[in-house]
């Protein structure tokens, strides 16, 4: 038991199964709410990921050229 919220510790559970040395992982929104099944929105899922980067579960690095709204 994470003692995370059911959303939380799922999207925690989807982005470790992306981590091939257990530590580090770059899985795009698109691929998370895949692995979801669909249960997840992408926004919902961007939340999620700044709700864990807060509590100290994970730490975000951007990778490639930042994209605002088109």
């Amino acid at each position: 038991n994470l003692n995370l919220p059911r959303a939380q510790s799922d999207v925690l559970l989807f982005l470790h199964s992306f981590c091939a040395n257990g530590l580090t992982c770059f899985p795009s929104l698109q691929a998370l709410q895949t692995r979801s099944g669909g249960k997840y929105k992408i926004k919902r899922i961007s939340q999620i990921l700044q709700e864990l980067k807060w509590k100290g579960w994970i730490t975000i690095t951007r990778k490639g050229p930042l994209k605002g709204n088109e």
